[in-house]
């Protein structure tokens, strides 16, 4: 009956290499969602940032929506306005939300993957 004791201190000791396995997995596995996150974010502001997709992928739809409805709008404002020659200046508008969308971008790109995470993913924030 010595080996009960021992036994159960192996069975111990394997459980917690085991816990320690699945955390380490499973926080590699995090940061690993997080950098493809931040990636596919970046990519998006960078080039498709005038339609505010990167603020719906996110999660944020209100800012989305504001980006995409200021760039169809100065788009249709432009258009209408070009026959008119003061409303080609409504071309600035989505010339400047897609510069928002790449400044943005960059700043996704060149944050670390935990500054990411707490600003944008945990965080909802929503602008720069």
């Amino acid at each position: 009956m010595h080996h009960a004791p021992s036994q159960s201190g192996n069975f111990d000791d394997l459980e917690r290499q085991a816990r320690q396995a699945i955390n380490q997995f499973t926080q590699g596995v995090q940061s690993g969602d997080v950098a493809q996150k931040k990636l596919i974010a970046g990519l998006l502001a960078i080039f498709l940032g005038g339609l505010g997709v990167h603020k719906f992928y996110l999660g944020n739809t209100q800012p989305g929506v504001i980006m995409l409805a200021a760039t169809i709008g100065g788009w249709l404002l432009g258009i209408i306005g070009s026959f008119i020659i003061v409303g080609a200046v409504f071309f600035l508008v989505p010339f400047l939300v897609g510069l928002l969308g790449f400044i943005e971008g960059v700043i996704y790109l060149t944050k670390s993957d935990a500054d990411f995470q707490r600003e944008y993913v945990s965080g909802k924030k929503a602008w720069l």
